[in-house]
């Protein structure tokens, strides 16, 4: 899986302070030192956020983020012209950031999971792979230094995945990541995934998993939340919209490669999928589709 991910904010804060993020589509995570945060979500009622726990939101819903409880939210712009902090007063440090799976896993990644993805410091303390990434990004962040842009950018990809994987292993929900943990459809999700472009039947998937036709297919659904010839489309779909959006290949080559002898059937089949024809995505007429 690739991520695109971003800083958008490291900000110290007196207390009382409070910000209102807007909706985006991407995946936000928030991690903050030296104090609490509550985070506000339409329809929810707040939680509180403490010092060391790790937020991921991974609908890019619009929320708010205050100090206490009832804090005044400020706009970002608001936010950001705001007088610097009182060093003499509490100080309290937040680093927010956000992720953009890459469009071909877009939702097979998404699809499972819920809104917010809270992990409680002492899960993170307890996760050796978490606690160093956080440590490393705070370092990072803290004293930036030569290369330190790109070392953010790949450390925040990091802790997404440990993120990630932290809640795939305590989640009963369908979807690819928990699907993963089976090693029999594990096995049938590596081959579409290595060859999509492959003819793959039902039976030839089964026989990969080591079950029986009728056997596979139920555990794959209930595994993943789709049937394995409907995931096999979704993922060459999201794979064929990466390729066209890299403009190397021919429509003919995209095809091929996503398991098409036919340019028509392959522009019905991504039509019907994303809404809009292959050669008019290509010519940028509509946004990359990272969450489909």
């Amino acid at each position: 899986m690739e991520t695109q991910s971003t800083l958008l904010a490291r900000s110290s804060m007196n207390p009382g302070w409070g910000m209102q993020v807007p909706a985006t589509r991407s995946m936000v995570l928030h991690l903050i030192q030296g104090g609490n945060f509550w985070l506000h979500l339409p329809d929810r009622e707040a939680f509180e956020v403490k010092d060391g726990d790790i937020l991921l939101l991974t609908r890019g819903n619009a929320h708010l983020l205050t100090g206490e409880i009832d804090s005044k939210a400020l706009t970002l712009d608001e936010f950001v012209r705001q007088p610097a902090p009182d060093p003499a007063l509490p100080l309290s440090t937040l680093i927010c950031g956000e992720f953009l799976p890459d469009m071909r896993l877009g939702k097979q990644v998404v699809q499972g999971l819920p809104e917010c993805i809270h992990l409680h410091h002492h899960d993170v303390e307890q996760n050796p792979h978490l606690l160093l990434t956080t440590q490393l990004l705070w370092m990072e962040v803290g004293s930036l230094g030569a290369g330190s842009e790109l070392l953010i950018h790949h450390l925040f990809d990091t802790l997404f995945l440990y993120v990630l994987r932290a809640h795939m292993e305590q989640s009963q929900t369908p979807g690819w990541l928990t699907a993963t943990r089976d090693p029999q459809v594990s096995r049938a999700l590596g081959s579409m995934h290595a060859e999509p472009h492959a003819p793959w039947t039902v039976e030839q998937l089964a026989g990969i998993a080591g079950l029986s036709r009728a056997a596979f297919a139920r555990r794959f659904t209930e595994a993943v939340g789709q049937s394995p010839l409907a995931y096999l489309t979704d993922w060459r779909m999201h794979l064929a919209a990466r390729l066209l959006d890299r403009g190397e290949a021919s429509m003919y080559q995209v095809a091929s490669q996503v398991g098409y002898t036919s340019e028509a059937a392959f522009s019905r089949a991504f039509k019907k999928h994303h809404g809009i024809a292959p050669a008019a995505f290509r010519k940028g007429k509509t946004p990359a589709l990272a969450a489909d």
